[in-house]
């Protein structure tokens, strides 16, 4: 046999190829086939480790989300809670200061109803000893229609016969621009000065006509009612508004026998200043000071002078101020 012709060639390679692929199927074919079959079945192993790692941090994250959500409704709860607890102590202590608030204001209020009633009533024999009249007296709040007319119609019927109406409640509190007031000062010079005045006025003045006697009354206005003043915007609305009720109420009562003025005075030294000044004595002196004011006595002899005219005359309006002053705007005061 040439062993070099291919036909050899073929037959020795195709020889040694079988003789190999023998031994490797009898020696070397399964311990790979093994290995190759560990390593499949570790690959697989790992991959189902994987996977069920997988599952457990799904349900790990499912777990902490549900407990997160819980966590978070048991907060919103407390909070809820908590914030329930606040409101319902601040409400509470609300609730009881303004309980002891009223109660200090009511207290306050008797105490001051109880001095004025004292006041009225030493005013009242002095009164009647030095004149030898019978006096009668009130004490209700203006701003209260309800105690206003109550009061008016608690009169005895002789009493009723009322021929002179003086308007005088009235007051200023504060004196600053409009946009920084406090709004329970603007509502207690409103309610005195235009609703208290209107009060009196509407329970009075059926009783005037119906004496068919002529009458007067005697509105005491400002003469912030006639030019308005910085920082004075709600007392000077009110003394304008004075100003027009007392011009229609003259027009209403033409037909009748009854006549209305409006006195409007200018500096007088009472005790206006110290209410606009909420106690502020050196505020309410400076007021005064470099010029002789008028005095409360001033106009009330004004105003004795007005109801003691004949029957005929009506003074409509008058303006009555110290000697340096022209008008609520225009003070001439010395510096002496």
């Amino acid at each position: 046999m040439n062993l070099a012709h291919p036909e050899s060639l073929l037959f020795w390679n195709t020889l040694i190829f079988l003789i190999l692929l023998f031994l490797l199927a009898k020696y070397a074919w399964k311990p790979i086939m093994n290995a190759v079959k560990q390593r499949e079945d570790s690959i697989n192993k790992a991959l189902e480790a994987a996977e069920e790692a997988q599952k457990q941090m799904a349900n790990l994250k499912a777990d902490n989300e549900r407990l997160l959500a819980e966590a978070r409704a048991e907060r919103d709860v407390i909070l809820k809670e908590a914030r329930d607890v606040k409101d319902k102590i601040v409400t509470e202590a609300k609730e009881e200061a303004q309980r002891e608030g009223e109660k200090l204001i009511k207290q306050a209020q008797q105490a001051i109803d109880s001095e004025k009633k004292v006041a009225l009533a030493q005013l009242k024999d002095q009164l009647e000893k030095e004149y030898a009249v019978e006096v009668i007296t009130l004490v209700f709040d203006v701003r209260h229609y309800q105690e206003v007319a109550k009061s008016i119609q608690s009169l005895p019927e002789k009493w009723r016969q009322i021929e002179i109406l003086i308007n005088n409640a009235g007051l200023a509190i504060g004196l600053q621009p409009l946009h920084t007031y406090a709004m329970e000062d603007a509502d207690q010079m409103i309610d005195t000065n235009i609703k208290g005045f209107t009060y009196i006025a509407n329970s009075v003045i059926p009783l005037m006509i119906a004496t068919d006697k002529v009458g007067t009354i005697v509105n005491v206005g400002s003469v912030a009612g006639e030019i308005a003043y910085p920082n004075g915007s709600i007392y000077c609305a009110t003394k304008f508004a004075v100003k027009a009720l007392s011009d229609a109420m003259r027009i209403e009562l033409m037909n009748k026998k009854i006549k209305v003025t409006n006195v409007k005075p200018g500096l007088v030294e009472t005790n206006f200043s110290k209410v606009r000044f909420k106690g502020d004595e050196q505020k309410a002196e400076n007021v005064y000071k470099g010029i002789t004011p008028l005095y409360a006595e001033d106009i009330a002899d004004t105003i004795a002078y007005i109801v003691n005219l004949p029957d005929k005359i009506q003074i409509t309006d008058i303006t009555v101020t110290p000697l340096h002053q022209a008008d609520a705007i225009h003070v001439y005061k010395s510096t002496d």
